[in-house]
């Protein structure tokens, strides 16, 4: 399955390759509901990542699966914007 992102003013995917994670690329998901902040629900779904509050860090997209990681920007998108 590939993943695909609309590309759209402001949203998708935005490689930031720079400074002390220069060999990572990091994904950006500013969103949370009353369950908490979307990308530390999936942790433990995708090992290979680095995990924050709202940023998830890889360094290939193979180290991820596609459809686990497409659920969590689906998801993302659907929550309320971050306060």
């Amino acid at each position: 399955m590939a993943l695909q992102v609309p590309e759209r003013e402001g949203r998708g995917l935005v490689p930031h390759r720079g400074g002390e994670y220069a060999n990572y690329i990091s994904l950006y998901i500013c969103a949370n509901d009353d369950k908490g902040y979307v990308p530390e629900r999936y942790k433990k779904a995708l090992p290979k990542a680095k995990i924050g509050k709202s940023c998830v860090r890889f360094k290939k997209l193979s180290d991820l699966d596609a459809a686990i990681l497409s659920r969590m920007i689906r998801e993302g998108a659907g929550a309320p914007p971050q306060a």
